[in-house]
């Protein structure tokens, strides 16, 4: 069995990813997940042969990866070299493509993101269409009532774990109140939630810290940032005002850290409260 994983590069800064399965690199949740999933399918004795295919142009440790401009010529590879399945994310989906493929290969939906209504309706319309991926099962049970749910099913995202010491050896051991955000800062990760809930906290627990890793540009350096250079200057006229206090400085208690590698293990062995995803998203 053959299945090819297309992955948009666009948003990939990266220009070496080679070692991927022990070096943390700063990439978006997507992109690592198809990175990492087609890579350890290709190594595997399982019956089926994994293709990367992508418009990235830097290096992986995947011996079949192929450059493609987009997802049409991505599905044009797939129909020349007898590859009958294709995964793709989510926000890839593209009807156009799929109609003029639907006949020639069978279509993998990544859900990564909320499933809309509109593709799910997509979904249920193409036979083409096996299956749609859900990374968790509340995910896949928040379209229960829609027809395209007997398409479903749910499979968790894979995390990289280093052995228990390394973990060990950064954990603080003394009683603190610290709170770690981790992802990109934009309206649908719902950072601002935690944001405007952060004076309550503080009030309720004055030592209470906390620890922001990413920005507005973790899936792309082309976003504008406003003053503060955490997102966007509407998103940050959102959120700042319960960050800062009256002369527009940052408070005391709270550390935006940009985007890191291995150095976010140190953050989080420091942290009790892990908020990866405000609203569940």
């Amino acid at each position: 069995m053959r299945f090819a994983f297309f992955l948009n590069g666009n948003n990939i800064h990266e220009k070496d990813l080679s070692e991927l399965l022990t070096k943390s690199y700063r990439l978006g949740g997507s992109e690592f997940e198809f990175l990492v999933v087609s890579y350890l399918v290709e190594r595997r004795d399982n019956g089926i042969k994994s293709y990367l295919l992508s418009n990235y142009e830097g290096k992986v440790p995947h011996k079949e990866f192929h450059f493609v401009e987009g997802l049409e010529q991505a599905c044009d590879f797939c129909f020349r070299n007898s590859i009958n399945h294709i995964v793709i994310d989510i926000k890839q989906f593209n009807e156009v493509v799929i109609d003029k493929y639907s006949n020639k290969l069978e279509f993998y939906i990544w859900a990564h993101n909320i499933v809309g209504e509109y593709i799910l309706n997509k979904c249920l319309t193409y036979s083409c269409i096996k299956k749609v991926i859900c990374v968790s099962q509340s995910q896949m049970l928040g379209f229960k009532n829609h027809p395209s749910i007997l398409k479903a099913c749910y499979i968790y995202n894979i995390i990289l774990f280093k052995d228990k010491d390394y973990y060990k050896s950064r954990i603080g051991t003394r009683n603190q109140h610290n709170v770690v955000y981790m992802g990109c800062i934009r309206p649908d990760k719902g950072f601002h939630v935690l944001a405007k809930a952060w004076p309550t906290i503080v009030s309720e627990i004055p030592d209470a810290q906390l620890f922001v890793i990413g920005n507005g540009q973790l899936y792309g350096k082309s976003v504008s940032l406003g003053k503060y250079g955490i997102a966007t200057q509407d998103y940050e006229n959102e959120f700042m005002p319960s960050l800062t206090d009256k002369a527009g400085n940052v408070l005391p208690s709270v550390h935006f850290l940009g985007l890191l590698g291995d150095e976010k293990y140190e953050i989080m062995g420091r942290c009790k409260v892990g908020v990866p995803n405000p609203i569940d998203r």
